[in-house]
């Protein structure tokens, strides 16, 4: 929210509405700018169709705020009638991503919204996995036009790479080089691709990389990088299908890439409820599995 407070500063047309909650956050900004905020109440359609007007008619950049499904599914129809189909400068901010509120059930899953958003004409998917990755990815919104999603997770955490992050639309980000099997996190469960790397340690040299833009991809820059590797793992707190793994799937079956892929990811139709910690476990995201996984991988093929 602070750096959403810079840049209201430095653009008069940034706005925010928000679906009644997130006073622990906002206050900041209502304070200092409450002519461009709105709480539109528990009414995400009627807040998605506000923001698009207010888009439109005064070339705003309007963001809204919500949680897990409720900026998207429930108001999916208006994301893509109003926002998508006239392009409107619309940035759709969804705390709470996967299994973040686990412990809420499944209304509060965001477990299907890259396979639903990824297939809105015109969106931008942001897919941050630390506070760095954040910060450049809500700079990267302002400075492009259309929509834009933003699956985040929650307040709080930690900063993968101490050094600041930069990227550009579509690229990717490299936190580990590896010559053996390629691993490929979307959002904060790289953290546990990482810790799952350095438990493979120098019987499986693994690089890592980060995808904090899911859409639109520099898929030639990411081909260059992939056709090193005969092992590929795709690791996302998302449903099996739609998500992470379909889109580098049909990457390396597009391009004729001589890669095994290995797919974690939450069964379809997961429906637990617990803490996040104990349904990554349940799911097989924790970072021991994923290395045992991936070490069993690797040694049947020698």
């Amino acid at each position: 929210m602070n750096r959403l407070c810079e840049l209201a500063r430095q653009d008069e047309r940034i706005c925010l509405i928000v679906g009644d909650l997130g006073f622990s956050v906002v206050e900041p900004f209502i304070k200092e700018f409450p002519k461009r905020f709105l709480n539109a109440g528990v009414a995400e359609q009627s807040m998605t169709g506000i923001a698009v007007g207010w888009s439109l008619a005064e070339d705003k950049i309007v963001f809204i705020y919500s949680l897990g499904n409720f900026p998207t599914l429930r108001c999916l129809e208006q994301i893509r009638n109003d926002c998508c189909a006239h392009n409107a400068n619309v940035k759709i901010i969804s705390l709470g991503s996967g299994i973040t509120y686990g412990q809420s059930g499944y209304s509060h899953f965001a477990v299907e919204d890259l396979a639903v958003m990824g297939a809105m004409p015109n969106m931008t998917i942001f897919t941050p996995a630390d506070p760095g990755e954040a910060k450049r990815c809500l700079d990267l919104s302002v400075s492009i036009s259309g929509p834009a999603y933003f699956r985040l997770a929650k307040n709080g955490e930690l900063r993968l790479k101490e050094e600041i992050c930069f990227f550009d639309i579509g690229d990717f980000v490299e936190y580990r080089s590896g010559k053996d099997i390629c691993i490929i996190g979307v959002g904060t469960i790289l953290s546990e691709c990482l810790y799952a790397a350095d438990l493979l340690g120098n019987d499986v040299v693994a690089e890592v990389i980060g995808l904090p833009v899911f859409k639109p991809l520099n898929e030639t820059k990411l081909i260059n990088l992939l056709k090193k590797f005969s092992f590929i793992a795709t690791v996302e707190e998302h449903s099996s299908y739609g998500g992470l793994a379909s889109v580098i799937g049909e990457i390396i079956s597009r391009n004729g890439l001589n890669a095994k892929l290995l797919k974690f990811a939450l069964p379809e139709g997961f429906n637990k409820t617990g803490l996040q910690g104990d349904l990554q476990k349940l799911c097989g995201l924790e970072s021991t599995q994923i290395a045992s996984k991936i070490r069993e991988a690797v040694s049947k093929l020698g």
